[in-house]
């Protein structure tokens, strides 16, 4: 603590912006030194949802008497989240009022309170010449005054405000004479409003949400400089819709239900992006002439029609993406009417197709599949996903893959069918990605004979309920990538026999999940540089073997609950390895992976075992999630001597500190890392637990080299502290 009490006032607020404002302050009790730095922060932050009661009476408290104190010249960010909370509005406006005073710069407001929406937003607020961001969400009244001017305001987002009147908000809007970036979502219940206005002609990016609302008769919006639109609601008692022309428009998003939709339709024709979710049809005679990338939402009942006049209308469509938009439910098709000349694009143009979700191969969804297929004469990518309940029988899928097909080059992807594998082979495959559902277990053999003796095969990834049964005469000589993940295998033999049938292979990924079919893992390939091994909890096994002396890359995860055997030989090219295992004794994977130069761990086994080194290790990265953690730490440290970087944190989701982590017990000696190489700290996750602050204590006192030290904390890990005479932030 006193190296960094020794640093400049400037460059201590920066290290402290880094912070929650709540950790930021609790700094204050350090010393005198700290006790005011806080005070200069340029970004604060104040609130949360889970505030109790006694918790926002001390928030009212603290910055009814601090901020009037505060000394940043200039707040660049000032955030207020307030949930159900008793706070005066009177209190709440003066806090505004006195961030404002600092030449605010961005401002964002949340605010819940029942029952009544209150203006809580001063008057100086829509006079603030520094106003860049202004943010506003919740239970807030908007009470534009007449004398109103934002010159520098460039983003506004306005989430179920309520306006004071109907002029409330074209008010704002016309006095933000550089906006370019407007959010607008109005309120189901809000009365006042009977029309949307939006005449802005800097507007770059528009999104407006119109629920079902009676009240409201129209929208009007002119933005000739938008190049991004999103429309969504209900619309269908609105008495009157203007949009004018949008000629720099690139993208936009219509989830709408809407009588008129052609008139919105005629408004984006230089869109080259669309996004489309609409239960009226569309008209003919329309034209998208600079339309790329295409998606459309299946829920309608009138999605294959509509399918067709967008295709029609499309000519230079390269990407057909059909999918369920935002959650939507399909609720049927309708009948599959081929177009009576086949639209330009598929002729042309269209590269790829998906189809996502929720395929289920009816025969109107097969028959719009099967068109594309036999018509796209450039198409190279078809991707077509399904739940696997909702598959039907193999037959009709095998029809559709036996479809005929215009472009040889197009590569199917799909999860199910042997058929289509065989034809993507036949035309020298390069690359074939699989993913199949794993539940229920496959029980039958997808993938063709010949898959196992293409030459020209680089890439090979199969994920899912996908039966492997390798045939005796198997020669794979180009493959270089091999991916396998929560596959069955035929025998014990299978996976031993592939691999040793790639003589060139490099990249290796083996996935094991419940339903492993082999009991033990043989893995002996000289040439591979990257392998990543995967055993899941539930998995049984006798144990593995791994052999890779020119393993560059090697990640292992087990989590198996069963005794096992692991045999790992020297890795001496080795250069990165994360280890994430399970196991009691870890002797021998230390041993082999000592040439490493970056590390990343996480050890259930209570100690590592000393009197091992890392002699090349420059950058370490530590899981903190066991109670013996700080242990572990100190033999990796002594371990390390050449250590650069050093990163504490929660390897990944799901990992968290179940227990008190165990107290930090200081080395006899100094590792020698710390004294000769240690640059850089990261800490994520930190919560401030005294076994923490005693390690980071340690590390930043006796780190003679180090550089940089960044600690971060989730800001409801933090522990409470009580601050200024008992004050809570």
């Amino acid at each position: 603590m006193d190296r960094i009490s020794g640093l400049s006032d400037e460059l201590l607020v920066k290290i402290l912006v880094l912070v929650p404002t709540k950790v930021a302050v609790s700094t204050s009790i350090l010393s005198k030194r700290w006790e005011c730095l806080w005070m200069w922060l340029p970004k604060l932050k104040y609130g949360h949802m889970y505030c109790s009661e006694s918790e926002w009476e001390k928030l009212q408290c603290f910055l009814d008497r601090n901020l009037p104190l505060h000394r940043a010249p200039v707040i660049e960010s000032f955030r207020l989240e307030l949930f159900n909370t008793r706070l005066k509005p009177e209190n709440i406006k003066m806090w505004l009022v006195l961030a404002l005073s600092h030449s605010l710069r961005e401002l964002e407001i949340v605010y819940v309170s029942y029952p009544n929406r209150l203006n809580i937003l001063p008057s100086n607020l829509f006079t603030c010449k520094s106003l860049v961001i202004l943010k506003l969400g919740g239970r807030i009244l908007l009470d534009v005054t007449r004398l109103v001017s934002l010159p520098s305001l460039k983003t506004l987002r306005l989430l179920k405000v309520k306006y004071f009147k109907d002029e409330t908000l074209q008010r704002l809007l016309s006095n933000c004479p550089i906006l370019e970036d407007l959010m607008v979502d109005l309120h189901e219940r809000d009365t006042t409003t009977t029309k949307f206005t939006a005449l802005v002609p800097s507007l770059q990016r528009l999104t407006l949400r119109i629920p079902d609302n009676p009240h409201i008769d129209g929208f009007m919006i002119e933005t000739p400089a938008l190049k991004y639109f999103k429309l969504s609601g209900n619309i269908r008692n609105y008495h009157y819709c203007s949009i004018e022309n949008m000629p720099n428009l690139i993208e936009a998003h219509l989830d709408v239900e809407f009588p008129d939709i052609m008139s919105l339709i005629g408004s984006i024709t230089s869109v080259k992006r669309l996004t489309l979710c609409s239960k009226t049809l569309l008209a003919e005679g329309f034209v998208l002439n600079q339309l790329e990338h295409l998606e459309v939402c299946t829920c309608p009942m009138i999605f294959s029609n509509q399918l067709v006049r967008l295709l029609k209308a499309s000519p230079k469509l390269k990407r057909l993406d059909i999918s369920v938009v935002n959650h939507h439910k399909s609720i049927g098709m309708d009948e599959w009417n081929q177009p009576s000349t086949v639209p330009e694009c598929l002729l042309s143009s269209l590269q790829s197709l998906s189809w996502s979700g929720e395929y289920t191969g009816e025969p109107q969804e097969r028959d719009i599949v099967v068109y594309i297929l036999k018509h796209a004469l450039h198409l190279k990518t078809a991707t077509i996903k399904s739940y696997e309940s909702a598959v039907p029988k193999f037959e009709m899928l095998k029809e559709l893959s036996l479809s005929s097909r215009a472009s040889a080059a197009c590569r199917l992807i799909n999860e199910i069918c042997s058929a289509w594998v065989s034809t993507a082979v036949s035309h020298c495959l390069r690359e074939l990605d699989i993913t199949r559902g794993s539940d229920p277990p496959a029980k039958s053999n997808i993938l063709p004979s010949n898959l196992f003796t293409c030459k020209s095969l680089v890439v090979l990834k199969l994920v899912g309920g996908i039966l492997l049964d390798v045939p005796p005469m198997v020669s794979l000589p180009s493959l270089k990538t091999l991916k396998l993940q929560s596959v069955r295998y035929f025998n014990e033999e299978t996976l031993q026999r592939l691999l040793s049938s790639c003589p060139i292979l490099e990249d290796l990924v083996l996935g094991l999940w419940e339903g492993y079919t082999t009991r033990k893992l043989t893995v002996v390939v000289p040439s591979l540089l990257s392998f990543s091994l995967y055993l899941s909890h539930c998995i049984q096994i006798d144990g593995y073997v791994i052999e890779t002396p020119s393993l560059k890359y090697f990640k292992l995860i087990d989590y198996s609950e069963s005794d096992h055997y692991y045999l790992i030989e020297n890795m001496p090219h080795l250069v990165e390895a994360y280890l994430d295992v399970n196991l009691p004794d870890l002797t021998s994977i230390i041993g082999s992976i000592t040439s490493v130069k970056r590390l990343k761990i996480c050890l259930e086994a209570m100690m590592l075992d000393e009197g091992f080194v890392f002699n090349q290790l420059e950058h370490l990265e530590v899981c903190v999630c066991k109670e013996h953690s700080p242990k572990q730490l100190v033999r990796l440290l002594n371990a390390s001597p050449y250590l650069q970087g050093l990163r504490l944190f929660f390897i990944k989701y799901g990992h968290y500190l179940q227990g008190d982590m165990d107290g930090w017990s200081q080395p006899t000696t100094v590792p020698k890392c710390m004294m000769s190489s240690l640059q850089t700290l990261n800490w994520s996750s930190y919560t401030g637990e005294p076994q923490e602050r005693d390690i980071a204590v340690y590390i930043l006192k006796h780190a003679l080299h180090l550089k940089s030290a960044t600690i971060k904390s989730s800001e409801l890990e933090v522990p409470r502290s009580e601050i200024n005479n008992g004050g809570t932030l």
